[in-house]
């Protein structure tokens, strides 16, 4: 069972900081801080199945891969001038309109492999990155 010290913040059993140093070792850290979450607030997760807590734990680890890859590429890439998609304004005469933009953001087009063209006069700002987060 899990106590409470004086501070009011849940202790880690034994059993279960063995369990999230595994999850370390094996850099698994998704899955680490979901596990973690649902030890430090295990009132949330009572009326949830094994299976669910497990699906949980996984979801989290999926999406932490993805996002460490988004964050690598990104980092990694060549362009110059990086800029974020809220410094744009949207602009129906140019062709960027608020759905637009929403549809940028939500980088379906990175899952579907597909690529944007940004054409315009040279020297006008069309070299540019759009850095989604």
């Amino acid at each position: 069972m899990k106590t409470k010290n004086a501070m009011d913040q849940t202790i880690i059993l034994p059993q279960q900081k063995g369990l999230l140093d595994k999850l370390s070792d094996l850099k698994l850290d998704g899955f680490n801080n979901e596990l973690a979450d649902q030890y430090e607030n295990s009132q949330l997760y009572q009326d949830m199945t094994f299976e669910e807590r497990l699906e949980r734990c996984l979801d989290a680890q999926l999406e932490f891969a993805s996002n460490n890859r988004f964050r690598r590429l990104v980092q990694n890439s060549k362009i110059r001038n990086k800029i974020y998609i809220r410094q744009f304004v949207p602009s129906p005469t140019r062709g960027l309109t608020s759905e637009t933009l929403l549809k940028l953001k939500d980088g379906d087009f990175l899952n579907k492999g597909l690529n944007i063209v940004i054409s315009g006069p040279t020297g006008t700002g069309n070299y540019v990155k759009l850095r989604i987060m």
